[in-house]
């Protein structure tokens, strides 16, 4: 999703804008975005603050903020039909014909979700997947509107798990008019297949994310 459509379905506002590049604010006004024309290079390059906590920056040759920089590309569902299941689960939380069955996150997969390293502070919605009825799988909507925290317990990889959770929670944000999209790590190419896969885009260029640099 580009800033035009962005703005056109209400997802940013803008707030200021000259002939160097535009700030935008996302509709929860926690998110803001700043794109600025470089005249030499013929681009924009678009930076995004999360809480201060990161800054994307649109464009990796004009990233050189030390060794903490990681590339990024992203993936984008295009289409605006949900997705087929494929028998990959049931919509009533039963298993399906590959023996996975998926249910809303809950308090109760608190410890899981710690044990794998994953950040429940930045999960707006998750999904556990089970397999032969065993929680073994997450996935998240995450705060700035990205698909993100995709794990699968290593022993059970390889058994359409992942396939599953990103099908089952495509079809919900598209249920609610959203844009899937996701931050897929530059250097995971089965990452990139997998939501190619399941029918994303994925960006041929690349994003970085870095740590702020004080005072910002």
């Amino acid at each position: 999703m580009d800033m035009i459509e962005g703005i056109s379905r209400g997802y940013l506002s803008l707030v200021e804008e000259d002939e160097s590049g535009c700030v935008l604010i996302s509709s929860d006004e926690r998110y803001y975005y700043h794109a600025c024309y470089e005249p030499q290079a013929e681009t924009y390059i678009v930076a995004k603050t999360l809480d201060k906590n990161a800054i994307f920056v649109e464009h990796s040759t004009y990233c050189a903020f030390g060794e903490d920089c990681k590339e990024y590309l992203i993936g984008a569902l295009t289409r605006r039909e949900k997705l087929p299941i494929r028998g990959l689960y049931c919509e009533d939380g039963k298993k399906g014909s590959a023996g996975i069955s998926i249910v809303p996150y809950e308090k109760a997969h608190e410890a899981l979700i710690a044990k794998w390293g994953l950040n429940p502070g930045n999960m707006t919605l998750a999904f556990i997947a089970c397999y032969q009825d065993i929680p073994s799988a997450v996935i998240a909507l995450q705060r700035d509107g990205s698909i993100g925290q995709l794990y699968v317990e290593p022993s059970l990889r390889r058994k359409h798990i992942a396939m599953a959770l990103v099908t089952y929670l495509c079809n919900k944000m598209l249920e609610n008019g959203q844009v899937p999209f996701v931050y897929l790590p530059k250097e995971q190419s089965d990452m990139q297949e997998l939501y190619k896969k399941t029918g994303f885009y994925v960006s041929a260029d690349s994003i970085c994310m870095i740590q702020p640099q004080e005072g910002l």
